[in-house]
């Protein structure tokens, strides 16, 4: 059997087993009544682990516990949930979050099995496979708290019970660097098209004001491989008819890409177009079949695969148009909270956007522009002379003017033990050059 048909058996054996848990209590219902209910009786355990102890997992196959009880998954999280991460070759710790999703399992009726709490961890996103829940080549120890470990959170059933044993078990996932070694292949073929959003439809061309076509969303029916050599603009695309072309009559349109969703059931992508669209035009939305799914199957073999995913049109708009940004700043909807800058944040709000903070120095008449190829400013101590009115000396490194313009092959250079720093209430046009570098060492003649 080959390595492929091994992983989509050892899959379908996980969710027939799954299966199997739902079923031997009557399947993932919970009753209101606590006497007499189904698992409110006895103590509240752990009763079987998928992967066992001392199994393997894959980077997205979920953990899976059965316990002898429903489970109040309120109580379920990476706190009374936890794991510890180890190098799988050296044994060695390493602090490296696992990210994932608790959920209850899947019952023989399709429902769910609230005796059953999965653990999916969330799908790397790089080229290297490793910044997902799971990564290559680590040992993960799991520890679930109980009554008798005196840790908190507890795990509780949805009767109230705590956990009365803390259980722990331990799996490893592979060493590997391709999609082949790292990931179950959970639908056999290539990804296939689900859905396109907009499709048959006729949008309009994408301006700031109105009408604005935020995204183009295609849906694939299993996760995709997030490496940027099969997840690409080269195998994932836009494009228009254009009649001024001789050749293919094809152009593409540029667009941002980004796989929104990755998980077992389904990829969701979206192409957000950059710009103003064609008018008049149809679009087409393009998947090559090199685009690979999770485990690295595409779709070049398949003579069914058709690469055009779906189509939409826009609007005949060829009347005088314009398009525009507009922000009065009274309210803080373009505001970027997230943007990931040092300094203060700007005060926006009644119609004005300004700085939180006054900048130092004073007003002065005082032009700086030099014409010397070199000019040496001794932070310590030094005479300057303005573009306009008699020399004056500044202590400090700090210097203060209304304009400052170093022309082209005009070399300011700083020197001594303060900071330079130029401090200008109009504009600053740098031309030539600004250099704060320190001078040659010594030469050294001598040993010892």
């Amino acid at each position: 059997m080959s390595d492929l048909a091994k992983k989509v058996f050892s899959w379908a054996v996980l969710s027939t087993a799954l299966g199997f848990f739902a079923s031997c209590g009557g399947g993932g219902s919970s009753t209101t009544s606590k006497a007499g209910a189904p698992g409110s009786g006895g103590a509240f355990l752990v009763k079987e682990v998928e992967p066992p102890n001392n199994g393997s997992v894959f980077l997205n196959q979920p953990i899976t516990v059965k316990f002898t009880q429903d489970v109040d998954i309120t109580s379920v999280n990476l706190n009374s949930w936890s794991f510890t991460v180890y190098e799988r070759r050296s044994g060695r710790p390493v602090g490296e979050p696992v990210i994932g999703k608790f959920s209850y399992g899947p019952a023989f009726n399709g429902g769910v099995d609230k005796r059953v709490i999965q653990f999916l961890p969330a799908f790397p996103t790089n080229d290297t496979f490793d910044n997902g829940g799971f990564r290559p080549g680590r040992r993960y120890d799991v520890h679930l708290n109980g009554a008798d470990t005196k840790l908190t959170p507890v795990i509780r059933s949805v009767f109230g019970q705590i956990l009365q044993r803390g259980f722990s078990f331990t799996f490893t996932t592979p060493n590997g660097s391709t999609p082949e070694e790292l990931f179950y292949d959970i639908l056999p073929g290539g990804p296939k098209k689900v859905s396109l959003s907009p499709e048959d439809t006729v949008e309009k061309l994408n301006f700031f004001l109105g009408g604005n076509l935020k995204n183009v969303t295609l849906v694939f029916n299993q996760p995709l491989n997030p490496s940027s050599l099969s997840f690409n603009q080269k195998n994932i695309y836009l494009r228009y008819k254009d009649p001024d072309l001789n050749l293919s009559g094809w152009t593409r349109i540029p667009t941002v890409l980004t796989l929104a969703e990755n998980l077992p059931e389904k990829a969701v992508v979206t192409l957000t177009p950059i710009g103003v669209l064609p008018s008049n035009a149809e679009i087409q939305a393009v998947v090559e079949p090199d685009l690979e799914d999770i485990a690295g199957e595409n779709n070049l073999g398949d003579p069914a695969f058709h690469r055009i995913f779906g189509s939409f049109k826009t609007e005949a708009a060829t009347a005088f148009q314009y398009d525009a940004i507009v922000e009065d700043f009274r309210s803080t909807e373009l505001f970027d909270m997230d943007a990931p800058h040092k300094e203060p944040l700007a005060e926006w709000g009644k119609g004005r956007l300004r700085a939180s903070f006054n900048f130092g120095g004073s007003v002065t008449l005082f032009d700086f522009e030099p014409h010397d190829k070199e000019l040496i400013l001794n932070t310590d101590f030094t005479q300057v002379v303005p573009k306009q009115g008699i020399p004056y000396t500044v202590s400090g490194g700090v210097f203060e003017f209304r304009n400052i313009l170093i022309p082209e092959g005009v070399q300011v250079r700083g020197q001594g033990t303060n900071p330079l720093v130029f401090l200008a209430t109009g504009s600053v046009v740098v031309r030539g050059g600004i250099s704060v570098d320190g001078g040659n060492g010594d030469r050294v003649d001598t040993l010892s």
